[in-house]
């Protein structure tokens, strides 16, 4: 009996530990880290894809960064909240509720609106002198702001290499 009991019991020990190993062991680890850094890549990839998805569709914006800035000031002068919000880059923080929006600078414009700045932040605008773009690289420019020869604010351009424009990154 103990030639027959002696190799079902080996054959029991080794399916065991297989069966261990392949559930708690370093193989099944491995495939475990394995499927999750797939998942990871995964993930990286969509992102990346609706990033660029969002940043090809955000065509609004003029080829030079002083050519946006006139169509910001334009939208304004007709009130249009909306379509002066669009001459703005999308929200890029991920971890922002608003990310690949303009929620916050369409709110804040009307915001503006509603207060009444609107017109104090048109004819500030108006007195930008095209010359005055710093180039700050082929891809980064900036005016000054200015009132009472003081200046007050500035605002940043960025162009968006997936669209061909200019965008106001901030202001």
């Amino acid at each position: 009996t103990w030639l027959i009991v002696t190799p079902l019991v080996i054959f029991g020990l080794i399916a065991a530990y297989m069966a261990w190993d392949n559930t708690y062991g370093a193989s099944a680890k491995k495939r475990v880290k394995e499927r999750e850094d797939r998942e990871q890549t995964e993930r990286y990839h969509q992102y990346l894809k609706n990033f660029e998805d969002a940043m090809r569709a955000d065509t609004y914006g003029g080829q030079t960064p002083e050519e946006t800035l006139q169509l910001f000031i334009t939208a304004l002068k007709a009130g249009d909240i909306d379509l002066a919000s669009k001459y703005f880059f999308l929200e890029t923080n991920e971890n922002s509720p608003d990310y690949l929006t303009r929620n916050k600078i369409t709110k804040e414009l009307d915001n503006q609106k509603v207060i009444g700045k609107l017109p104090w932040i048109i004819s500030l605008l108006e007195k930008i002198e095209s010359d005055s773009v710093n180039s700050i690289s082929e891809d980064d420019a900036s005016f000054v702001l200015k009132e009472n020869g003081v200046v007050i604010s500035e605002i940043d351009m960025q162009f968006n290499a997936f669209s061909h424009v200019w965008k106001i990154q901030s202001m």
